[in-house]
């Protein structure tokens, strides 16, 4: 399943010491720089605060079963603090104990985009109280193309690498 990992000429693209995604689109030139310069802007560009944005990313590629994903964000949410019992509660859901009410309303806003195709005005109304139009917005076009890259890195058959021993 997925796409073969290796160049033209029989040479392994991971020679190129570029992550996955790229030795993937290194294929088809012409989308390569479109596809890198969305995700730059959906991630880097956001006007969603870093931890919230990471909290929706997380949810999404959880939903999506978005492995290759999972292994790129969890460090990002840690990086802005985010802990292992985050996490854990990303992981379950809406209905885990301890959630603020935005954070809440970020993973059953998730959810419901995931199952639903739509976040429920009652929802929408609660992450209103938190977040300003533009930053809505940025909410359904993270959570789109996170909902998209899952199925695409899935699609292409990336997988996390094994760990090596010394990695923790």
């Amino acid at each position: 399943m997925g796409i073969e990992m290796h160049g033209a000429a029989g040479g392994s693209q991971r020679a190129l010491g570029a992550p996955p995604p790229a030795r993937v689109l290194i294929r088809n030139p012409k989308r390569r720089a479109a596809f890198f310069e969305y995700a730059n802007n959906v991630l880097m560009e956001s006007s969603l605060p870093g931890v919230e944005r990471q909290w929706a990313i997380v949810r999404t590629i959880w939903r999506c079963d978005g492995q290759y994903a999972q292994t790129q964000h969890i460090p990002f949410l840690k990086q802005l603090g985010g802990t292992d019992e985050d996490i854990a509660k990303i992981k379950e859901g809406p209905s885990a104990a301890g959630l603020t009410e935005l954070q809440h309303a970020i993973l059953k806003g998730v959810d419901e985009y995931v199952s639903d195709w739509c976040i429920h005005d009652d929802t929408w109304d609660t992450l209103a109280r938190y977040f300003d139009e533009t930053q809505l917005i940025d909410l359904c076009l993270v959570v789109g193309w996170y909902v998209g890259i899952s199925a695409t890195y899935n699609s292409w058959g990336l997988r996390p690498s094994p760990r090596k021993p010394t990695e923790s």
